[in-house]
């Protein structure tokens, strides 16, 4: 799956986008995060389940 996105990138953006208006609908108590509070945090390198794509390029030649 994750080739197809690598494949298609507006998939990939709409796709992104869709999920975090989802998700930024629910409420943690009194703070609703939004859609892009939930990009960043889906897309932060500092989190665990997060991939950042200057990661897996590996070393530089």
């Amino acid at each position: 799956m994750g080739q197809f996105f690598a494949d298609n990138p507006w998939v990939t953006v709409f796709a992104v986008i869709a999920l975090g208006a989802l998700l930024g609908l629910v409420r943690f108590g009194p703070v609703r995060l939004g859609a892009a509070g939930v990009r960043v945090l889906l897309t932060n390198p500092a989190w665990p389940g997060a991939r950042s794509g200057a990661a897996q390029d590996g070393p530089a030649a």
